[in-house]
């Protein structure tokens, strides 16, 4: 789920789907009390898991895990008439094994990827094209990564039993940039 306010002053929600939905619903939220489907997306998924709208509200990322051609990956939409959400382009190249969630930083998105279970750093500058220019993951054998969320300069990364690490992608007091990060902090749930 996310909801923003679009480029006609409107403000929608953005809904994906779990257990054998494949479509991503656009609601016209502007008033309330009374929201309006406006449109859908389809995707060859089983999950539509995340939906996230970068900072202008010009495009979407959608996740897919569960493709029958098991090339799930993300889904970039054009939402400058946020109304009508239109798929853009898709990444599949690294993410294959399904992305479970995501978050965008400009022209970057953070990918949580079920195959590597590490965070996968899609340049979306051309969203037609995008590309991956980093990767970060603990080297832990049982791991599972769940989650991220970026602000201020860090992400915070939450690997379930692992606990939750705090990276630094372009705060840069730590040394770390949006592509290439470093570990801040972490604390395992086991040590409360």
């Amino acid at each position: 789920l996310w909801v923003f306010e679009g480029a006609d002053g409107r403000d929608y929600a953005y809904v994906g789907t779990h257990s054998g939905g494949q479509t991503m619903f656009a609601w016209d939220v502007t008033d309330s009390s009374n929201p309006v489907l406006s449109d859908s997306v389809v995707v060859d998924a089983r999950v539509v898991n995340d939906v996230k709208v970068n900072d202008d509200a010009s495009i979407a990322v959608i996740t897919r895990e569960g493709a029958s051609d098991r090339q799930n990956g993300i889904v970039l939409l054009d939402i400058s008439e946020p109304a009508h959400p239109v798929i853009l382009s898709e990444y599949t190249e690294t993410l294959s094994g399904g992305v479970h969630n995501t978050f965008i930083v400009e022209d970057l998105v953070y990918a949580i990827h079920d195959g590597t279970l590490d965070v996968h750093i899609i340049d979306i500058s051309d969203p037609a094209r995008p590309q991956e220019v980093g990767r970060w993951g603990i080297d832990q054998p049982s791991k599972y990564l769940h989650d991220i969320w970026v602000m201020d300069g860090l992400a915070y990364v939450s690997y379930w039993d692992d606990g939750i690490y705090v990276l630094d992608v372009g705060d840069g007091r730590w040394g770390g940039t949006p592509t290439e990060p470093v570990a801040v902090s972490s604390f395992s749930y086991t040590d409360l």
